[in-house]
């Protein structure tokens, strides 16, 4: 039933109605000329397992004619009702090493022709894929509106692609191309990110017919779309284009987007919302499949810049931590910006770090459902190495000569902690430390005298040995400092401080605190004993006159560290004991370009990046505190600082509570403590105005004083926030 047309090409005919009698329905009918054509874009189907495959194009010329002999018109005027017309339809590039160059995927074995109309019968054939091209020709009864369709079929008969289109037979030659596309046929995941980053989720279900696609869809928790949803759209190649209906907040909503098949099988674009619970645009991804997501998500977002160029970095590691376990990270793109996901809640921290900068990391985030936190970063160039070396030795007793094992050993250069180790079981130690002079090495350890080396060297690339000595001391009765060491600026625990127990400059015991902050270190009984706590990378911050009572635990000898502070930055640590639980830190300054104050605390917590440059970090409400408040860039004119008891604030003018709860404040600037204020005792007052600083000059208030309404403290400017109740 072939005939030669060329190389690689065949030729069936099929008659339909109108024949003359002894021709059969597959006839090698002939002799048709003068071709109309007609270019119809059409869609296609691909399974999804085939979806990896670029858009197929089937070039299908539908070439319509009168067929002499078969009963067919004089081929002008519309369509005809009566006779027949010759349709011709040629498929090419079928093996094309290229699948951009081929019509159809390369795994197509047979082509599937389907002709049909409401008042004709259908014609069907199905032909076997066999070279590069293929030409087959059907005899259609003439009349409006045939459809013709072709799909592309792989060796199990899954569809990978089909096309369609419809033409008016009247006997007049036609040409008609028709572009195959993907089955996308279904139900899709459809992931919406607006312009703040957050995510919504909706459900779309395809129905398709050629390039046609008929939509229907349901909701999630977090869906965009907010009802059920209706739409169109069509699918031609690896292009998406569709419109859905929904409603939300109210109010109608209409999303339209455009969109490709990805080489995974998943689809992406761009969409933009009119409507609903407010208009914009932003990017969609689709999978197939039902996929619930995780109810209540929230996210984290910002910008990373250079601390010193203010330019954006691209490539920065962002981690999302929570009490230690890693929940979500990712990097920054071209724009320096970055999105996270993750379950609502407090106490996450998130981590920078990029190669040739300084990690950076920012705790205290929460992270509110279906909303997006804002945090931005800024990372500083890590100085370039610096030419290392090493001071090494052995420690023995002073008496005995043996060696000491579980020696601290501390090496530190004007001041400042470098580096610090313990002597092993043989009572060694070493320790690597830039190459420098002016070192100084101090070595102690639980019941015997410290011991002090100064003007120690530490060559390049050489071992430097520095041996020493100690000498027991005597044991009288003992007895135990206890306590917890926070992070100012997270109120969390800070684990890893060396905490030293010192009697003058004699170090008596050191103890290195737990992972959840806490430790406890012994000595003899005996007053005037300081506790110092010690952390590379935080200001070294010292608890003293402190007690230590024969064979008694003392309790709540805590310590708030501040990491070391860049210059013209101040920070503010307020603690207290155990009640009254809620004393408020209030700071109140110049806002820059203005004649007005600035007023922070709980209810108007400021900023560090934006006006007034000056934040209430941690707020604590259940005793000891921390409260930490931080100036990170300060302008001309008098910074005041003040607490409140916010306990019992309002309620008469008798209240000593504040004067009784033994607040200190402590002030930081660079790699010190500058300044220590004890409130007043026995002193009436629910606001202590603790200090001024103007420039570099602080000078202590210390007083007194009953402020009923406590938005109006030492704030010319009366700025105030929300009236904080009770039981917070």
């Amino acid at each position: 039933m072939r005939r030669a047309l060329g190389r690689g090409q065949s030729t069936i005919r099929v008659v339909r109605g109108g024949c003359p009698a002894g021709v059969s329905q597959l006839t090698r009918c002939t002799g048709f000329d003068g071709r109309r054509s007609d270019n119809v874009s059409m869609g296609g189907k691909v399974t999804m397992t085939k979806m990896k495959r670029s858009i197929a194009v089937i070039s299908i010329i539908l070439v319509a004619a009168m067929m002499p002999g078969c009963g067919g018109g004089n081929g002008s005027g519309p369509a005809s009702s009566s006779g027949t017309s010759k349709v011709s339809i040629a498929i090419s590039g079928l093996r094309a090493a290229a699948l951009s160059s081929a019509s159809v995927q390369s795994n197509a074995a047979s082509i599937q022709f389907t002709i049909s109309a409401s008042d004709m019968d259908t014609i069907s054939s199905t032909v076997p894929v066999t070279g590069d091209t293929m030409t087959e020709s059907f005899v259609v009864p003439n009349g409006s509106s045939r459809h013709f369709l072709a799909k592309a079929l792989a060796s199990d008969s899954t569809v990978l692609s089909e096309g369609d289109a419809f033409a008016d037979l009247n006997g007049t030659p036609t040409n008609i191309n028709i572009s195959m596309g993907v089955e996308i046929a279904g139900e899709w995941t459809f992931t919406f990110v607006g312009p703040d980053g957050t995510p919504s989720t909706d459900f779309f279900t395809f129905t398709q017919s050629g390039n046609s696609l008929t939509i229907s869809g349901t909701t999630s928790a977090t869906s965009l779309l907010k009802s059920a949803i209706t739409g169109t759209g069509t699918m031609v190649g690896n292009d998406i284009q569709f419109t859905v209906a929904g409603a939300g907040c109210g109010n109608a909503s209409s999303v339209t987007g455009t969109g490709t098949l990805y080489s995974d099988g998943s689809m992406g674009g761009n969409f933009t919302q009119t409507g609903g619970c407010g208009s914009g645009s932003g990017t969609w991804r689709a999978v197939s499949g039902h996929i619930v997501p995780p109810p209540s998500q929230g996210a984290v977002a910002g910008t990373v810049t250079d601390a010193v160029t203010s330019g954006v970095l691209a490539g920065v590691t962002v981690r999302l931590s929570q009490q230690g376990s890693l929940v979500a990270s990712g990097t920054t793109g071209s724009t320096g910006t970055y999105v996270l996901t993750a379950s609502p809640g407090s106490g996450y921290s998130i981590e920078f770090s990029k190669s040739g900068y300084t990690t950076n990391t920012i705790g205290n985030i929460t992270i509110s459902s279906n909303a997006t936190t804002t945090v931005n970063a800024s990372l500083s160039s890590t100085p370039p190495p610096s030419v290392q070396g090493t001071v090494s030795g052995t420690v023995t007793d002073a008496v005995t000569n043996g060696v000491l094992a579980g020696v601290t050993v501390r090496l530190s250069q004007q001041g400042s902690l470098v580096v610090s180790g313990a002597t092993g079981s043989n009572g060694t130690y070493s320790l690597t430390a830039p190459a420098n002079s002016g070192y100084s090495i101090e070595f102690s350890k639980s019941g015997y005298t410290t011991k002090t080396t100064d003007n120690i060297t530490v060559a390049a690339n050489s071992v430097t040995t520095a041996d020493a000595a100690l000498a027991p001391i005597p044991v009288s009765g003992v007895g135990t400092l206890s306590g917890i060491v926070t992070d100012a600026l997270s109120g969390q625990p800070l684990p890893g401080v060396s905490v030293r127990l010192l009697s003058g400059s004699t170090v008596i015991a050191t103890v290195t605190n737990n992972q959840d902050g806490t430790y406890a270190v012994s000595g003899p009984s005996g007053s005037g004993y300081a506790v110092e706590f010690s952390k590379a990378g935080y200001i070294t911050s010292t608890a003293s006159n402190v007690t230590i009572v024969a064979n008694t635990t003392t309790a709540n000898v805590n310590m708030t560290l501040s990491p070391v502070l860049q210059q013209g930055q101040t920070r503010i640590i307020l603690t207290w004991g155990p009640t009254p639980p809620d004393l408020d830190s209030h700071l109140t300054g110049p806002i820059p370009d203005s004649t007005a104050r600035f007023h922070i605390y709980y209810a108007d917590m400021g900023s560090a990046t934006s006006s007034p440059f000056a934040a209430l970090d941690v707020d604590a409400t259940e005793g000891f505190g921390p409260e930490t408040t931080t100036i990170y860039q300060q302008f001309s004119g008098v910074y005041r600082f003040s607490v409140r008891d916010f306990t019992n604030g309002g309620e008469g003018t008798t209240s000593t509570a504040l004067s009784n709860s033994g607040a200190q404040v402590n002030v930081y600037q660079g790699n010190n403590r500058v300044a220590t204020f004890n409130v007043p005792t026995n002193t009436g007052g629910d606001v202590w105005t603790v200090f001024e600083l103007n420039g570099n000059i602080i000078t202590p208030i210390n007083t007194m004083t009953f402020v009923p309404d406590e938005t109006t403290i030492q704030s010319t400017s009366g700025k105030g926030g929300l009236k904080k109740t009770k039981g917070r």
